[in-house]
């Protein structure tokens, strides 16, 4: 016969953080040198590599080629 003990289970849920209007926040923030690069809800996975390449862009001083309004770029 098996005893089970359960204490105070613990949850995750693996939330994916979205925008409003489902446009993601990529780019550099007011905060010294954090740079942001989320928002995209379930959409996370298949805009990663582009999102990624974006921000790798912008630190390292270029325009990305995308047509985007992205966070502290003017």
């Amino acid at each position: 016969m098996l005893s089970w003990r359960c204490g105070q289970p613990n949850f995750w849920a693996g939330l994916r953080s979205a925008a409003l209007t489902n446009i993601p926040y990529i780019g550099k923030t007011q905060v010294g040198k954090l740079w942001d690069n989320a928002g995209h809800g379930t959409l996370g996975w298949t805009h990663g590599a582009g999102s990624g390449k974006a921000l790798a862009e912008l630190i390292t001083g270029r325009h990305p080629l995308l047509p985007f309004q992205f966070l502290g770029v003017s």
